[in-house]
């Protein structure tokens, strides 16, 4: 729900919901999720409880005390805004929005069509009057404003209402500038909204664009037209972009698709060298398109290849939705297809299936097979009305498109398609990824998965991650490298048949970057065994030109320039032109890069030589109508650093980036399962024999996982049980289980759900012993602390230190003694009454303390406190981490400034004092080394992560008309 806190975040926080409930079993369907809920028929998820994401903006005029609310329903799929309330006292009573003018049976009009309000909504009240605020979501119309007073409350703004303008979809945040105009930040960019109330006269509301050269693309994958010199790339939200033919570096971009999120693009080149095939596609497998470029500047000939399933009436791959038309309906948001590399007329596509095309697209053969068994079975299983059901239509009725894809690979996530050996092009060389299984073609026998085999490396010695990017030699194809989820690179030999064929050479690379996302391979002489490795991930492009050595592998980062952003895509084209697309700065390129890359003398350079070459930009330029460019999450304005001269900005807003979310790259989102049991216990633990990886059960008692992650490669993770009393159990017996962002329980239901941590591992009397008499020891190096000078010396006109204030009075020391008898005397007490508690337990008790030392308030964040076995530094330790606080007042104390402040002609009166309140936070972990052999004091260790100590004076008690200084 919402808190309030009227102490400046320093005081408790109230939460402050009535009203806020005013929509649940109102009779209309809120949440559009179809269901309107009664009394007689309630829905419970219309309520604050169930909402998946809450805003809220203040009017800041003078005189009033509005407050506006938006918030979304809990569907896990398709979220929407389910309503938005208005409060006239800062958040005591709300009342939900007027539905004047809106269609019967509707509160709100319709925020996200695309069912995205977990991401794409924002909320913003008027500057001026307390009656209007603005709400934006995702799909057009996507802008919406409201005035209580009018009839209709809710008027779109874009379109017909701003002369005929739109901004970009999918809304991420709104402000006023200082002319008073809206920009809304979202996933094309900064978009303005001139005179959004319409009150200026002769300005006419409307959106443009204030991209300016920002240069914010996201792009997922770019190629280089080495016959016309040109880039073209996928755009996130932005769909498919291509630079113009001619001459310079700074090609103008135009869009060839402007729909949806660009995903892969592709090139091939004719027989003859004189034509460019460019081929790209969008979500989901969406419009797969060649594009055919001539080497003269002639306009290009589009084609959409059929993609029809060989071996059916009507069928073709088109993504997902019905099943109508649609043989597949499992392609993922980036599906993976690639053009073999030596016959352009082949292309090979993964879904959770593969298909061959041997024409260029028209025609493609299910490499599973087909299931036909419906065909012509009188039943209308696709519901497409064709046949209807007996006895309407007869049996004999057809219906040749109820056809299903069979023979399922898994979801594909890299593939490389083509190759050359001895110098003989194979055609039927395939290399095909799934997570981290990883199959081979060599020939066609069949044309079924018959032809392909498993390749190992999914064997546990290898440690692999999920494969990301596959590339090979481009003269021996038995030769290859991929990088996965963990930001590891991988080199096979001898086609990776074998364990032994296979090496791990990410070496330093550890030390560069901790994602990698692509691949690819450059055939050079002037390496010592003729390959050149690159990688691109976060923070850049790196190179190895010996990529045959395993754990000694060296990596150095390419050239200069390019910004410090994640790296999607890297491609080398023979033409010698390196290009790169990065997530959020656009499209980037070296050309001569091998000649760059090493001296003309023929002599082998350093890879460090490449910092002194220059990264040439190829920046997606904005157009004059249409600017396309990736998203922006935030905009946070401060008068003083982004001044504004009428509608024109002149310094860039601050970008804050938004917290990790739901299908964010990286986030582990786990769904529990109601198809029966609606009761889900989730539970999450290390395994055992390796605990750099995540094991998942969910309703599962059995020792086999549902799933097995790389923790490393997760940041956070979104746990949604779904209906019933659903338990997240995180089990910490094999190691500590720490995520960056933490661990977020989406749909938890206070009363309803559970959340518990748990470790049942018996620690033994030495061990208990171990943590007694190193805790000793913490409140000699707190009392060390009190004598820093900061914290002990003398604060003017007061004549007390913060370490006076955290004294206990049993002079044990400042610090020292409320540590002692908070937390030291506390658990050696607990050791006396359990000589041998398990983990878990001892984790309770350290939650469970919070008391008052003396005058001095003494806690610990229950949820800070975390125990388990860890083996992060080579041994395994049993290790606690918790995070503790402590409070001290001291007030009326008395000012004496002394003689000197008369002198310079202050007076201040006798009876005036100060408050002074001192807090300490100290986030630290203890534990026990458990490598044998090791005395106490070696085996006991204290490691401090945070420490931090603030003071604040306040004014204490003065007489009426009596000021503290004059």
């Amino acid at each position: 729900g919402v808190f309030r806190n009227t102490t400046g975040g320093l005081g408790a926080w109230t939460q402050v919901n009535n009203g806020l409930n005013s929509i649940l079993n109102d009779g209309i369907d809120d949440d559009w999720d179809g269901k309107a809920g009664t009394v007689a028929s309630p829905e419970a998820d219309e309520s604050v409880s169930g909402s998946h994401r809450i805003e809220l903006s203040v009017h800041n005029s003078t005189n009033n005390n509005v407050v506006y609310c938006v918030m979304t329903g809990n569907d896990k799929d398709t979220p929407k805004i389910m309503g938005v309330w208005r409060s006239i006292d800062q958040g005591a009573n709300w009342v939900q929005m007027p539905k004047a003018g809106l269609p019967a049976g509707k509160a709100l009009p319709d925020f996200n069509p695309g069912g995205q309000g977990e991401h794409h909504q924002a909320i913003l009240a008027d500057r001026n009057n307390p009656n209007v605020v603005f709400v934006s979501g995702d799909q057009r119309p996507s802008v919406w404003r409201a005035d209580i007073s009018a009839t209709p409350v809710w008027v779109n703004m874009s379109g017909a209402a701003a002369n005929n303008t739109n901004p970009h979809s999918d809304s991420r945040d709104m402000v006023f500038n200082a002319a008073g105009d809206i920009l809304q930040a979202d996933d094309g960019g900064i978009y303005r909204l001139l005179v959004p109330n319409n009150d200026v006269a002769g300005v006419t509301r409307q959106w443009d664009s204030r991209v300016g050269n920002l240069r914010i693309s996201e792009v997922y994958s770019a190629a280089y037209d080495s016959i016309n010199k040109t880039m073209f790339g996928a755009l996130q939200d932005n769909g498919i972009v291509e630079q113009a033919r001619g001459a310079g570096l700074f090609n103008p971009w135009q869009y060839v698709s402007n729909g949806g999120d660009g995903t892969i693009v592709q090139i091939a080149y004719s027989a003859d060298g004189t034509k460019a095939h460019h081929y790209s596609t969008t979500q989901n497998f969406g419009q797969f398109t060649r594009r055919i470029y001539d080497n003269t500047g002639n306009t290009p000939v589009v084609e959409k290849p059929a993609m029809r399933i060989i071996g059916t009436s009507t069928a073709t791959i088109t993504g997902i939705g019905s099943w109508n038309g649609k043989f597949d309906r499992s392609a993922p948001f980036t599906t993976q297809f690639a053009i073999n590399a030596v016959d352009p007329d082949r292309i090979l596509v993964g879904t959770s299936y593969l298909y061959e095309s041997y024409n260029g697209g028209t025609g493609f053969f299910s490499i599973g097979g087909i299931d036909s068994s419906k065909v012509n079975d009188a039943t209308d299983d696709d519901f497409d009305g064709t046949p209807a059901p007996p006895p309407a239509a007869p049996v004999a009725a057809l219906d040749l498109d109820e056809v299903e894809v069979t023979g399922k690979f898994g979801r594909v996530t890299a593939m490389a398609y083509g190759g050359r050996s001895g110098g003989i092009n194979e055609p039927n060389i395939a290399y095909v990824a799934a997570g981290r299984r990883l199959a081979f073609r060599e020939t066609i026998v069949d044309a079924k998965l018959t032809d392909y085999f498993e390749l190992p490396y999914n064997d546990r010695s290898l440690k692999g991650g999920n494969i990301r990017d596959i590339a090979l030699d481009p003269e021996e194809r038995r030769v290859g490298w991929v990088v996965d989820d963990k930001a590891q690179v991988f080199l096979f030999e001898n086609g990776g048949t074998v364990v032994a064929d296979w090496k791990n050479i990410t070496g330093n690379l550890k030390k560069l970057t901790y994602d990698l996302h692509s691949v690819t391979v450059i055939r050079s002489d002037k390496a010592p065994l003729d390959d050149v490795v690159l990688v691109g991930g976060s923070n850049g492009v790196f190179a190895t030109d010996n990529p045959f050595l395993g754990e000694n592998t060296v990596w150095r980062k390419v050239g200069t320039g390019l910004p410090a952003v994640a790296v999607r895509d890297v491609r080398y084209d023979p033409s010698d032109v390196l290009s790169v697309g990065t997530w959020g700065r656009g499209a980037w390129k070296i050309t001569d890069f091998l000649t760059k890359f090493y001296p003309a003398t023929g002599a082998r350079a350093s890879l460090s030589a490449l910092d002194q070459d220059q990264v040439e930009s190829s920046p997606l330029e904005p157009l004059a109508s249409s600017n396309f460019v990736g998203p922006l999450t935030s905009l946070a304005f401060l008068a003083m650093h982004a001044p504004f001269v009428g509608p024109v900005l002149l310094s860039e807003p601050q970008i804050v980036p938004a917290a990790i979310a739901p299908g964010d790259p990286g986030a582990l989102e786990i769904t529990g399962d109601d198809s029966e049991d609606k009761d889900d216990v989730i539970r999450l633990v290390l395994d055992p024999a390796d605990p750099d990886m995540l094991q998942v059960f969910v309703n599962n008692t059995s020792e086999e996982p549902d799933a097995v992650v790389d923790v490393d490669s997760i940041p956070k993770v979104f746990v949604t049980g779904g209906e019933g009393a659903d338990r997240l159990v995180i089990d910490q017996a094999n190691g500590l289980i720490k995520f960056a962002e933490g661990i977020d329980f989406t749909d938890f239901v206070v009363g309803v759900d559970s959340q518990e941590e748990i470790n049942f591992t018996e620690i033994n009397a030495g061990v208990v012993g171990k943590i007694r008499k190193g805790l000793a020891g913490l409140a000699t190096w707190a009392n060390k602390l009190s004598q820093v000078s900061e914290a002990a010396q003398k604060l003017p006109a007061v004549g007390v230190s913060l370490s006076d204030l955290f004294k206990v009075g049993d002079g044990s020391g400042a610090i020292g003694g409320v540590l002692q008898q908070g937390l030291v005397d506390r658990l050696s007490q607990y050791f006396t009454s359990d000589v041998t508690p398990t983990v878990q337990e001892l984790v309770d008790r350290m939650k469970s303390i919070s008391s008052g030392v003396g005058d001095v308030l003494f806690g610990i964040d229950p949820s800070s406190v975390i125990g388990a076995l860890t083996n992060d530094n080579g041994h395994q330790e049993l290790r606690f981490d918790l995070a503790l606080s402590v409070d001290a007042f001291r007030d009326q104390l008395t000012l004496d400034f002394g003689a000197d402040a008369e002198s310079l002609g202050l007076k201040f009166d006798a009876n005036a004092t100060v408050n002074l309140a001192a807090k300490l936070n100290l986030d630290f972990a203890f534990g026990v080394d458990l490598t044998p052999g090791l005395s106490d004091e070696e085996a006991f260790f204290l490691q401090i992560d945070d420490l931090s100590l603030n003071a604040r004076v306040s004014a204490g008690a003065a007489p009426v008309h009596a000021p503290l200084a004059r």
